[in-house]
């Protein structure tokens, strides 16, 4: 577990230095639409689901 811990550290450091080196990426908006688009439709996906469900259970247990 100790190893794990020292390893989580190093990484964050080396992310941190690398970090700096990089330039700002361009189209940053873009990829944030795209996202809220693919989440939206995810959780779009979930309400369907979960009517299905409600409306499969809500037959099964009529009779």
């Amino acid at each position: 577990m100790k190893l794990f811990g020292l390893l989580v550290c190093v990484m964050a450091v080396l992310a941190l230095i690398m970090g700096g080196a990089s330039a700002e990426p361009k189209g940053i908006g873009k990829v944030i639409k795209k996202g809220g688009k693919i989440i939206k439709a995810g959780i779009g996906a979930i309400g369907a689901i979960g009517t299905g469900h409600e409306v499969y259970e809500h037959i099964k247990n009529r009779g």
